[in-house]
């Protein structure tokens, strides 16, 4: 249901959307803007030409370049491009990836990132590393809680709000509320790999990786009357603690997660 990209006044030799295939070293592809002032524009997209040595091979790495990059130029060509939340725009980028082709899986090469540092804010992804890349699992788990049709609502906000403030809102237009929904995911991202539950959480959460506690965060004993944890909580994070009891019998652990919802400071 998204707006097509607009035309690029005949650059290219017409006005369809201009694919170039070209020698781009390690590089997947990648999306070249027309426009040189304002934030928004025609674009067209440039792709690898052998993906020799990449994870994902062949025609299987050309089909989910192309959705990747052709969701940019629907992103830069109808709402916005704002270099502060280049992450959102890799991250919807990269689910389109699998919401087009299911059966590829490229993403799962970057899930890695989150799965390690899942404490960290999730704005941070523009200068951690992450690039976004690792947080498609955002955009599925709202695809699958709440229909495709909240992330085109994202994008609807972006030219006015923040990312973090826009996904809030659309959240907000589902009479949800974003902390609970930011801890929910929290839940799902804890049921990966061997604690997935069939037909529960993500349809592929057999694939994904295990959340890795930082460090403090595991082994957290409890005795009675109480545990005390010091800790921070980044804003619009999930924290992952551990806390045990050593009953008579057995030993009781307790899996918590926090969470920071707090959107403003995060911007």
């Amino acid at each position: 249901g998204y707006p097509p990209p607009p035309p690029d006044s005949g650059a290219g030799g017409d006005n369809k959307y201009d694919i170039y295939i070209q020698d781009l070293g390690n590089v997947y592809g990648f999306t070249q803007f027309e426009f040189t002032s304002g934030d928004k524009g025609p674009s067209y997209m440039v792709v690898q030409n052998n993906f020799d040595g990449f994870p994902t091979l062949g025609i299987y790495a050309v089909r989910v370049t192309v959705a990747h990059e052709f969701h940019h130029g629907i992103q830069v060509g109808n709402y916005i491009y704002r270099d502060a939340d280049a992450w959102f725009h890799e991250l919807t980028s990269t689910s389109m990836e699998e919401f087009v082709y299911s059966s590829v899986n490229d993403y799962y090469n970057y899930l890695d990132n989150y799965f390690s540092n899942p404490e960290r804010s999730i704005a941070e992804n523009n200068v951690s590393g992450g690039d976004g890349y690792d947080l498609a699992i955002w955009n599925i788990f709202q695809k699958d809680k709440f229909g495709y049709d909240i992330i085109k609502r994202d994008w609807e906000y972006m030219p006015t709000k923040r990312a973090i403030d826009a996904i809030s809102q659309a959240i907000l237009d589902k009479n949800a509320s974003f902390s609970q929904v930011l801890n929910e995911f929290g839940v799902w991202v804890y049921f990966t790999n061997s604690r997935a539950k069939p037909n529960q959480y993500f349809s592929e959460a057999q694939n994904y990786p295990l959340i890795t506690f930082p460090v403090g965060n595991t082994s957290n004993k409890f005795t009675p009357p109480s545990v005390t944890i010091n800790n921070v909580a980044f804003p619009v994070s999930n924290n992952f603690f551990t806390i045990t009891s050593q009953l008579p019998t057995l030993t009781v652990e307790i899996v918590s997660v926090i969470t920071n919802s707090d959107f403003q400071s995060a911007i």
